[in-house]
């Protein structure tokens, strides 16, 4: 026992280099002083990420390759017009090439996940005072506006 409880350890410098082996990549290391263990799962993530360089698994627009991490994510190709983007680009990428249905009554937002602009406001003329207002999606079976609906009860 050691002055704090804890058990005593010895430790042994090593003696030469030795080559080590990847058993995944194949990959030589020479030189190596000394190792107990290697990083296996990092291993395969770095070898896959370099099978999808080399098969094209990469972004058109910002060359990020499949699976590494960027940000708090990891990358995810999606196919746009037989091109493939990540999911930051693709939003940008489809904006630009999808065009805008908005016009002065209905107002659009593109959704990144599937691709395609959806109806969010509506404009609607109250049938009591023709005041014009911006209702959600949604209520665009209110046809008064609240005063004039609360002016009647």
């Amino acid at each position: 026992m050691g002055r704090k409880g804890l058990g005593d350890y010895e430790f042994t410098h090593p003696g030469g280099t030795k080559d080590l082996s990847c058993y995944h990549c194949s990959t030589v290391i020479p030189g190596v002083r000394y190792y107990d263990d290697y990083d296996e799962e990092g291993c395969k993530s770095s070898l896959e990420l370099y099978k999808n360089k080399l098969n094209g698994l990469i972004c058109s627009a910002c060359n990020a390759i499949e699976g590494d991490l960027k940000g708090i994510s990891f990358v995810k190709l999606k196919k746009l017009h037989n091109k493939l983007y990540c999911q930051n680009c693709i939003v940008e990428v489809g904006k630009n090439q999808i065009p805008d249905p908005s016009n002065e009554n209905e107002k659009y937002n593109f959704n990144g996940n599937t691709l395609k602009w959806e109806l969010d406001k509506v404009r609607i003329e109250c049938p009591s005072c023709h005041r014009k207002r911006w209702l959600n999606a949604e209520n665009r079976w209110r046809k008064q506006c609240k005063p004039c609906y609360y002016a009647k009860s």
